[in-house]
């Protein structure tokens, strides 16, 4: 493969103009050296892979793009959803299909299933997804895309530099979830011990209680806030964020801000963990933290130790958490044993209390890995089932009713 110009990082900007294929195929040439900048298509896929379009409602069009030049070692489906909702089983639909195809003599180009690219354009935005796995049935389906793309930090960061051309054999990494997962940790664990010695007003085991409760409940609102339950001055987009460059101490009437960390105990206690929001002074308090909702969890009532008031972080740690949080795309949308998109998703509040909660060995608190409890799920499932359901299975066909159903 010949040797290709040096590489030009994409930018939120450059993903704002893409509005349609057409547009992502000059951006790929452009920024990723794909060698032209359109994506010529055959004209009949459903007679190429046989894929009838009753097979697929959710699709309003699907196309094959022909070898962009002798080096491809990928197939790539363009696959518009219109107004729907991207539908990951219409992609594993089209995906046997080809497979099939892939299996068969003929002169049509084929693919294995695990080198084939969907690029996949849905109301909700883009989204670009593959699937891994030796066996074509257990494949995992690997997505991750973009809706907003000034909020797009993973994808421009991680993802989409690792679609170069010329790094073909190495394009499963735009798609490694776990990879994602270890370098957050690892950017998290030094934001965190930075931030936890800035902790004014309590030392060693409960400073680090503090700090992780502190980045617990800011992580926590990250998610708030990617499902639109957040508003501050009517935007509902990065509210924790806003809410910080937004920040003047307020100096009125009975409370008096010194810091942003004041400003956060409002939100926590007075707002997310008030179930009237202090009744009559609502316009007051949604004047400072906008409208939230009430949580009715245990994540932001107040510890007699932690939550004093003496006790805080300065104004110079937040804008190393938040740059922090900031460098990543998270995601309310939990990864399943067959789906995985390549984001934070909830999980990772888990595998953040595995790592760095203090005592948990003495207690026996630990986190439950996500495949562990699908097998769980699973095996409560089939024993439900096979006495609410008597048959004539054995034991066998039982087992692969439960873990071959999809």
């Amino acid at each position: 493969m010949p040797r290709v110009s040096e590489e030009i990082a994409i930018t939120a900007e450059d993903l704002a103009g893409v509005s349609s294929f057409d547009d992502l195929a000059r951006l790929f040439h452009e920024k990723l050296n794909w060698p032209r900048p359109d994506w010529p298509t055959f004209k009949d896929v459903a007679h190429l892979y046989g894929i009838p379009q009753s097979d697929i409602p959710g699709v309003t069009a699907l196309a094959a793009v022909q070898k962009l030049d002798e080096w491809q070692q990928w197939g790539i489906f363009l696959v518009d959803f219109g107004d729907n909702q991207l539908r990951r089983s219409d992609l594993r639909k089209i995906l046997h299909k080809v497979a099939e195809e892939a299996r068969k003599e003929h002169a049509n180009p084929v693919w294995p299933h695990d080198n084939i690219l969907f690029i996949c354009k849905h109301r909700d935005g883009w989204t670009l997804g593959y699937f891994r796995g030796e066996n074509l049935a257990n494949a995992k389906l690997h997505c991750f895309g973009w809706s907003d793309p000034h909020r797009a930090r993973t994808a421009l960061t991680r993802n989409l530099p690792e679609l170069r051309w010329d790094n073909q054999e190495n394009w499963e990494r735009a798609w490694d979830a776990e990879r994602l997962t270890k370098e957050f940790f690892s950017d998290y664990r030094k934001v965190f011990e930075q931030v936890e010695k800035m902790v004014v007003g309590l030392e060693t085991d409960n400073a680090r209680r503090f700090t992780q409760s502190l980045f617990n409940r800011l992580m926590f609102l990250c998610f708030l806030q990617e499902k639109g339950w957040l508003e501050f001055n009517k935007e509902r987009k990065d509210y924790l964020f806003k809410l910080h460059e937004e920040f003047v101490p307020y100096n009125e009437k009975n409370y008096h801000e010194k810091r942003f960390y004041d400003r956060l105990r409002l939100l926590f206690f007075s707002g997310l963990n008030s179930k009237n929001h202090a009744g009559g002074a609502r316009k007051y308090l949604e004047k400072l933290i906008g409208k939230i909702p009430f949580l009715n969890g245990g994540l932001f009532e107040a510890d007699p130790v932690l939550d004093r008031a003496d006790v805080y972080v300065p104004d110079e740690a937040f804008p190393i958490i938040f740059d922090l949080f900031k460098r990543y795309t998270f995601t309310v949308t939990e990864s399943t044993p067959l789906d995985v998109e390549v984001a934070l998703d909830p999980e990772m509040l888990g595998k953040i209390f595995e790592e760095l909660v203090i005592g948990r060995h003495e207690v026996g608190s630990y986190y439950t890995p996500r495949p562990i409890v699908s097998f769980m799920c699973k095996e409560a499932l089939k024993g439900y089932l096979q006495d609410a359901c008597p048959s004539d299975l054995s034991p066998d066909e039982w087992n692969k009713q439960i873990y071959e159903t999809r």
